[in-house]
């Protein structure tokens, strides 16, 4: 009984101080507008699986469902297409890289160990995803990514070539259909020069999005997704301990967000008002300190990989300025847009 209630204590001041903590970041995002960054996956070191850094690489191909994207490596960063891709997005690919040459497998499976059907039961023939780093020397490295391990922290893939499978962690994979989900959201015009352009609003879209948080009226609200990836709202106040309670989504109002965050990211842009806009346009549209704020998380990323952030409405009414800190665009979107934000807080009962 004693052990029993001193656990509880700690998992109520564990509650208070996470809730001090977000109260004091909140409190931060108020004062600058600004989110505080995460660099846990930056420092990583160790032996992974492809050596070739991303320095190194000319072009990246990656196939899935059947359709291939070409990714070109110039001396400006990456581009599809001939178009070049925004920092922001093109990062991913290099980080996507050097989780290829960090990243060790946390177990390789040996010939005897598997055999065919267990090659197909893991997804590696055809595989989910099919990653090839071309060298500047011609040489080219291919790694197959199939499903998750049960457990779900580890990915089985196959490097070609080699006899073994290896286990690796999932966030290499996230990583890489990160990376596939940005390169099909350029505008076709770009990619083939033919079709009329349509410039999406997010630059991602929520296939690898695990986590959403809105940030309005100085409160922060969390969406999720369960382990069988369907939306919830994720309640404050409770404390998350091993082996202890797993959320599941309200079935009827899962399918409720779900639309609302397709909306979101099928969502396009009016207008391009500024690239890389100063401080003081920045001010003068109400993005100095924005009135809503969305931050994106993949499944296994502390960090935002996303953040988007409302402004005023526009001089006619009909639309409002935003800006997504991945492209550094300050732009129009349709007044619709914003109201998504509102739909998902009244879903959640925090804004009737």
């Amino acid at each position: 009984m004693a052990t029993s209630t001193v656990g509880g204590r700690l998992a109520k001041l564990a509650g208070f101080a996470a809730a001090a903590m977000m109260l004091a970041v909140l409190g931060g995002i108020s004062f600058t507008g600004r989110w505080p960054t995460d660099a846990t996956l930056e420092h990583l070191t160790g032996d992974g699986i492809i050596a070739l850094p991303a320095e190194q690489v000319a072009h990246v191909d990656i196939v899935a469902s059947g359709k291939t994207v070409r990714l070109d490596h110039t001396g400006g960063g990456w581009a599809i297409g001939g178009a070049m891709l925004d920092p922001g997005i093109a990062k991913h690919i290099d980080t996507a890289i050097r989780f290829l040459n960090v990243s060790s497998p946390r177990r390789s499976l040996q010939p005897g160990e598997y055999d065919a059907a267990k090659i197909a039961e893991f997804r590696l023939d055809p595989p989910k995803l099919l990653v090839s780093l071309v060298a500047r020397d011609g040489k080219t490295s291919s790694i197959a990514f199939g499903e998750p391990t049960p457990a779900e922290n580890s990915q089985f893939v196959h490097l070609l070539g080699q006899p073994t499978i290896a286990l690796l962690s999932r966030y290499v994979g996230v990583e890489w259909q990160m990376a596939l989900d940005l390169a099909e959201r350029v505008p076709a015009a770009a990619v083939n020069g033919k079709e009329r352009p349509k410039l999406l609003f997010l630059p991602m879209s929520f296939a690898t999005i695990w986590a959403v948080e809105i940030v309005q009226n100085g409160a922060l609200t969390r969406f999720e997704r369960d382990p069988a990836g369907d939306w919830f709202h994720h309640l404050p106040g409770h404390v998350h301990t091993p082996g202890g309670f797993v959320h599941k989504a309200d079935p009827s109002v899962a399918p409720l967000l779900a639309a609302e965050f397709t909306a979101l990211e099928r969502a396009s842009v009016e207008a391009v008002v500024a690239k890389h806009p100063d401080e003081a346009t920045l001010a003068a549209d109400g993005l100095e300190h924005p009135s809503a704020i969305m931050m994106m998380y993949a499944r296994d990323s502390l960090g935002a990989v996303a953040r988007v952030e409302f402004g005023n409405p526009t001089p006619d009414g009909f639309g409002r300025y935003a800006r997504v800190r991945e492209t550094d665009n300050l732009v129009s979107v349709p007044r619709y847009v914003a109201a998504h934000l509102d739909r998902l807080l009244e879903i959640a009962g925090v804004r009737s």
